[in-house]
């Protein structure tokens, strides 16, 4: 099933420019996008031709979803939601021209897809019709081929990592925990390149941590990344399979950190009082992509400079290589 609706014309966000450098010593390179909107801004979302960068931005008990020209340093942001509802967390099609993202404008939050050509919405996830139970789907992330949508939802009673069909239809679970926890959390979906694993952030051993699992084949148990006894989050999975990117509370503040996907030693990338989130990575891998607020103003950041830390052949496009300490498998 899906509904259409069509979108309402587009038009340019004001906004304050600005350059702003870390008022702290970072361990990547930092610079700012020039998107300083005075609201909180939320999960970029680089387009695979590298052009063009997706967002968030909250205020007022509503949020909307942007795009920003990267090639145009002095271009505004385009705004391409405009609903009284909350719209959030983008992510591009491969082939740029589609935008999902979760919206409260049905009345439950679900996925939708906007069709940047027409303008027009698809409906994509029902979360309560046929079940009358009222969930959340949340944080859509495509597939690398373009066939699915992986989200997560709390239909079945946990929050758990489901995939959709980009077409539409009925979605299909890919996580599912039988720990005897009274609630089970698994959320922020990323696939990897090759489009068999999902990594996911996953509450089920008590905290945050970075688990893996295999999109396909549901009959093995997950691989659990990380066990830190502190939180990991809003991982995101580099365009060459080799490296995952996350938020971290382990030293206290949030910072980004980055691991290699086969599992192996975390490298710190940013060093903050305040909070660095929603990491994600550019079409090339060269650069990370995130949200930061300095100086009390929210905006987007990118990171460059990673070759210092990850090697000089960090982009190369080739599959992922296993590196460090196997991760833990946990049944």
């Amino acid at each position: 099933m899906s509904r259409t609706r069509s979108a309402a014309s587009f038009f340019s966000a004001l906004l304050l420019l600005a350059a702003l450098t870390s008022p702290t010593a970072a361990l990547a390179e930092l610079r700012t996008l020039p998107v300083r909107l005075g609201a909180e801004t939320t999960w970029p979302a680089a387009c695979a031709d590298g052009r063009r960068l997706a967002f968030g931005q909250n205020a007022d008990k509503s949020g909307d979803v942007f795009a920003l020209d990267l090639t145009d340093s002095a271009a505004a942001p385009t705004r391409l939601t405009d609903w009284a509802k909350w719209d959030g967390k983008p992510s591009w099609s491969p082939d740029c021209s589609r935008i999902a993202f979760m919206s409260s404008r049905s009345g439950d939050e679900d996925i939708w897809v906007l069709t940047l050509a027409s303008g027009e919405f698809t409906q994509m996830t029902f979360s309560h019709e046929g079940t009358g139970v009222r969930a959340q789907e949340w944080g859509p992330a495509w597939s690398p081929d373009g066939s699915r949508i992986a989200f997560s939802s709390d239909r079945s009673g946990d929050d758990d990592i489901w995939w959709v069909p980009a077409a539409g239809g009925e979605p299909t679970r890919v996580t599912k925990r039988t720990l005897a926890r009274q609630r089970d959390q698994d959320r922020y979906p990323s696939w990897s390149p090759d489009g068999k694993r999902i990594v996911y952030a996953s509450h089920a051993s008590g905290n945050w941590g970075l688990w893996i699992a295999t999109v396909d084949d549901t009959s093995g148990a997950p691989v659990r990344l990380t066990a830190d006894s502190t939180g990991e989050w809003s991982p995101a999975w580099s365009p060459n399979g080799r490296w995952i990117v996350f938020c971290s509370d382990r030293t206290g503040s949030v910072d980004l950190f980055v691991m290699p996907a086969e599992g192996g030693e975390a490298k710190r990338l940013t060093q903050h009082s305040g909070p660095d989130l929603y990491p994600g990575w550019s079409h090339d891998g060269r650069k990370i992509y995130y949200c930061a607020t300095r100086d009390e103003e929210s905006g987007i950041w990118v990171m460059d400079g990673l070759e210092a830390i990850l090697g000089g052949d960090f982009a190369a496009r080739s599959g992922p290589r296993r590196s460090g300490r196997a991760p833990e498998r946990t049944e």
